[in-house]
């Protein structure tokens, strides 16, 4: 009887507490902690670094972390909610994971700013080129902010996207310690048939740099290809510095003639 007791006691606290004003979540007590310093101004605008507009309702309201962390899911920069902490009275807060963009894709006068996994987090970005690699194919147009690339009908701009993240990963190679890439252009078949786009860098040292298909499309590649080409390349630049007086380097050819020069 004591135990029915006090479990009524504690309900009818609870439900006149979530009736309290001093309980109530409101818009302003929604915050969002650490928007990273890279997220576009833009951006933050748009409600990241701004309280999440939801109708007041009680810190108790099992249902209201969810909400606030469905509506942060609606904005294409967030790549999920890491934590939801209540701050008692009246306040929730949201840890976020951000999307980080690796590259710009053209299209036409269009820049469309994507992530490593070819998530579209903005159409007409804003971001400027001189801060990520311009990808430069012909492709379908693109999908709505917070929509993947489809894997055949943007299968240009994908596999340029999974080589510049593949470089961006093997960032501590020394061919790469002098070298930034500016653009990705995609030749070949690569619009029409995924697997088989001809990658072609372009560095700040203005020299084509051909790379063939993407990392992890050829079946035939030995499995450390990435690596492989870039001590080719690695040996290009010794011999040439700088890469001086080349018109093009070319990692596309196996076995022992991997890299071919052109003055």
């Amino acid at each position: 009887m004591v135990f029915v007791a006090l479990l009524g006691l504690t309900l009818l606290t609870t439900n006149a507490a979530g009736r309290s004003e001093r309980y109530r979540v409101n818009s302003a007590a929604i915050a969002v902690a650490a928007v990273p310093a890279w997220i576009p101004g833009g951006v933050r605008s748009t409600g990241l670094d701004r309280p999440l507009a939801l109708e007041a309702r009680s810190v108790f309201d099992n249902e209201l972390p969810l909400s606030a962390a469905e509506r942060a899911l609606r904005n294409p920069w967030v790549r999920s909610v890491v934590k939801i902490e209540r701050g008692f009275p009246n306040a929730i807060r949201l840890d976020l994971e951000m999307r980080m963009p690796v590259a710009l894709l053209e299209q036409g006068r269009n820049r469309i700013a994507v992530d490593a996994e070819c998530v579209v987090l903005e159409q007409n970005s804003k971001l400027p080129e001189s801060s990520l690699p311009l990808v430069q194919a012909s492709a379908a147009p693109a999908p709505a902010p917070g929509v993947r690339l489809d894997p055949v009908r943007h299968a240009a701009w994908c596999e340029a996207v999974d080589l510049i993240t593949t470089l961006r990963a093997a960032g501590d190679h020394p061919a790469l310690e002098t070298l930034r890439v500016r653009s990705v252009k995609v030749g070949g078949a690569g619009a029409r048939k995924p697997g088989s786009a001809d990658l072609t860098l372009v560095t700040d040292l203005a020299i084509p740099i051909r790379w063939g298909i993407a990392p992890g499309r050829d079946a035939a590649a030995p499995p450390d290809e990435v690596r492989h080409k870039l001590d080719q390349l690695r040996l290009a630049m010794q011999r040439w510095p700088g890469l001086v007086g080349l018109s093009t380097v070319d990692l596309t050819y196996p076995g022992g003639v991997d890299v071919q020069v052109r003055r």
